[in-house]
Order: structure tokens, then sequence, then C-alpha cells
């Protein structure tokens, strides 16, 4: 049977196809604000991307994200969300579901960069890294969150081997 369009195709894992995806993508945008970011507003860097998948041939539309009451007809730039947002507007894990998560029971370990992961039999998982003196850390862990974002997920995955 043929994969579905989308992602799975290229990674083999059919579970990532739009479709599979679909419910879950619904949960989380259920407990949090997703505007589309109008093209009068679009800064520098995304007028560049919108250019090079025109050029290449790609479809692309307006960005969905994850914002509330970001007051862009003011002038502000949410390109700076990248540092954090000034405005609290950013709908990201600090303004939305890191404080309940700390109250069940997440232990948050700050000023620490993991640098591997590696799942041990029986399903835990140790997590090596450098805290924020540069010491070497090692943590044992049942459940992990990735956290880092799409560059430094994809960077801490690759240099664990997964």
């Amino acid at each position: 049977m043929p994969l579905p369009p989308g992602i799975c195709q290229v990674s083999g894992i059919s579970d990532l196809a739009t479709d599979a995806m679909a419910s879950w993508y619904e949960a989380a945008e259920s407990e949090i604000e997703i505007q589309e970011i109008p093209s009068q507003f679009q800064n520098d860097n995304a007028k560049i991307f919108d250019r090079g998948f025109k050029k290449l041939g790609f479809q692309n539309a307006p960005l969905r994200r994850a914002q509330s009451n970001c007051r862009l007809e003011e002038g502000n730039c949410c390109i700076e969300c990248l540092n954090g947002c000034r405005l609290g507007s950013k709908q990201s894990t600090p303004e939305t579901v890191l404080k309940n998560a700390l109250e069940n029971g997440l232990t948050l370990v700050p000023e620490t960069e993991v640098m591997q992961i590696k799942v041990l039999s029986g399903g835990d998982i140790r997590l090596s890294g450098l805290d924020g003196k540069g010491l070497q850390v090692n943590y044992k862990a049942r459940n992990l969150v990735l956290s880092a974002g799409a560059i430094g997920n994809a960077r801490l995955l690759l240099n664990s081997g997964i």
C-alpha cells in the first residue's frame, strides 16, 4: 500500500501523514489561540522565503501560528518572538502549558543544555549535557518533552542517533 502524501513519504513513517496527525493538531490547537499573519505584516525574512518558494515552484500559504494580540498594526515585528515575546502574545510553552505541567509533576532544570539522549532498556531515558556552569550533568527520566525548537530538537536527535 503506498504511503499517504507528505512527510511520511520521505520518512517511511505512515503515522506522520496529515490525516493521521490531524486529531493531535486539533487537540493542541484547542488549548491555544492560532492566528494567520496577513501578508502586509510579513517581515523581510518571510518575504525572502516567499520568493524562494515561488522561484522553486513550491506552494506556500500565509503563516498560521500560535499567537494572540500581537498588535501588528502598531508596528510590532513578530520575528522577535524567536527571543521571547515582550507582549506575552506568543502562545509558547511558558505562556500556555508550562505552569500546568509544573503543577502536575514536571521537573524543570533551567540553564541546562542537553547534548545527548539515550533510550535505556526498560524504556527509561538518559539525558547527558552541561549545566549553566559548563559542568557535565546526567539525568534519568521516564518521559521527555523536546522543547529546543525545530533546529535545537533536530540537532539533539541527530547527536543522539535518533
